[in-house]
């Protein structure tokens, strides 16, 4: 089962899991506030710190 978390403060934190039986060769990745991330229909987010653990894609380079 999926769970998601939110901590309101002035920055707001806010977490979740993907609770499944197997890996998608998933890692740990930080990136900073301030880093461009380039989003192909919207627009690039910068003004976010993430923290988080996600499959990177072919298509994104590594931070």
């Amino acid at each position: 089962m999926c769970t998601a978390a939110t901590y309101y403060s002035k920055d707001h934190y806010f977490g979740r899991n993907l609770d499944l039986e197997f890996s998608y060769n998933e890692t740990v990745t930080i990136m900073p506030r301030g880093y461009k991330f380039p989003i192909r229909h919207a627009d690039d987010l910068a003004n976010w710190m993430l923290c988080e653990c996600y499959i990177v894609a072919k298509s994104y380079r590594k931070l």
